[in-house]
């Protein structure tokens, strides 16, 4: 509204928020930061000249590895500073909403995608049911939720690539946590010194799934962007993420953790061969698990048109965010969603093939002037 209409109407014009413009570059400044450290601390090793050319390019040695830029065109790929300094600018204020844990199974049930159910939460350390009632007796609590799920699922609300997550399991009268033997003690303390903090139900995987590694949940890494030219969202990307016995208890891919990527036909759901980040950082490329020995290349998602098409239909209720990456588990009766990210993390994607090269992908990035 401009100043003449703001007079006429008697609006006090909205202040400039000093505090959101420093917040905004103190934040650009802290990943500045970070990437520098992770630079410094990358077991990497590439000669010093590709090493120069990338970072001149805005790649550090690790995505100079993963994506080959020394025998592919740079031009084709979304850098390390374009997605740590550009695109978390993508989806602005609302970003908040997708990397939230605990509004994360609220935003999911107002667009009509199925989500692991919330069973509590903690906040400054105080355990409290789904419904908000303090927890008095946090061990009786424990194994009343127990006896009736087997297991569930503890994570900090604003964790990620798989910090702080524990699997909890009541197997014949005894606990375990991820695994291992715990006392009821040593879980409740666990759970009560995070001071925000989620307990969600533990979701089975397809049969698919657990036949690849069965000890962890492999779930699928969906890219979805906005086409403006058509007004409507698109599955840019897909990667099937398997784990390993590096990379327990999650499947995580990247940052030398040792679970397996695997790039999935957008048409036909068919996985290609997987990618392993090695302990040398060396990209090493499986048809077959190489813990399991199952099968790996040209096995096919289960539901995959209809999981594509429900989280396009999706993606359309949420205008305001034009980049989300879904972090998929797909189960023997569909899928659900295990969390929601505004920043895609591009490495599992890029491992296979360059988003650039893909027009509409390109298109939406120059939109968002992440590229020139």
């Amino acid at each position: 509204m401009d100043s003449r209409s703001s007079r006429k109407f008697q609006i006090r014009p909205a202040p400039f928020d000093d505090y959101a413009w420093l917040s905004q570059h103190v934040r650009i400044m802290a990943r500045v930061v970070q990437l520098l450290i992770n630079e410094i601390r990358s077991p990497a090793r590439i000669p010093l000249g590709r090493a120069l050319r990338g970072w001149r390019l805005g790649f550090g040695r690790l995505s100079n590895v993963v994506y080959g830029i020394d025998k592919h065109d740079p031009r084709l790929y979304v850098s390390q500073v374009q997605q740590a300094i550009f695109c978390p600018r993508i989806n602005g204020h609302y970003d908040h909403l997708l990397n939230n844990k605990l509004l994360f199974p609220r935003l999911m049930a107002s667009i009509k995608l199925e989500s692991p159910a919330l069973f509590a939460f903690t906040r400054k350390g105080v355990l409290r049911t789904n419904e908000g009632c303090f927890v008095q007796r946090p061990q009786d609590w424990l194994f009343e939720t127990l006896e009736q799920q087997l297991q569930f699922v503890f994570k900090p609300v604003k964790g990620h690539k798989g910090r702080g997550l524990a699997f909890v399991e009541l197997r014949e009268g005894s606990l375990y946590v991820n695994g291992f033997s715990a006392e009821p003690s040593d879980v409740v303390s666990m759970i009560q010194r995070t001071p925000d903090s989620v307990v969600t139900e533990f979701v089975a995987q397809a049969e698919y799934a657990r036949t690849l590694y069965s000890r962890t949940a492999n779930t699928i890494r969906v890219l979805t962007l906005w086409d403006y030219s058509s007004g409507r969202p698109f599955v840019a990307a897909a990667a099937q993420r398997i784990g390993t016995e590096r990379s327990f208890p999650t499947d995580n891919w990247l940052a030398g953790t040792g679970g397996l990527s695997c790039d999935v036909d957008l048409a036909s759901g068919s996985l290609s061969k997987g990618v392993q980040v090695s302990p040398e950082w060396r990209l090493v490329w499986y048809e077959r698990h190489p813990e399991t020995n199952a099968g790996i290349e040209g096995r096919m998602v289960p539901g995959w048109a209809e999981l594509k098409q429900s989280l396009t239909e999706a993606a359309g209720k949420l205008p305001w965010i034009p980049q989300i990456a879904w972090d998929i588990l797909v189960t023997d009766t569909g899928f659900k969603v295990i969390e929601v990210n505004g920043g895609p993390g591009f490495p599992v994607h890029q491992v296979h093939r360059p988003l650039l090269a893909d027009s509409r992908i390109r298109d939406f990035f120059r939109t968002h002037n992440v590229i020139r």
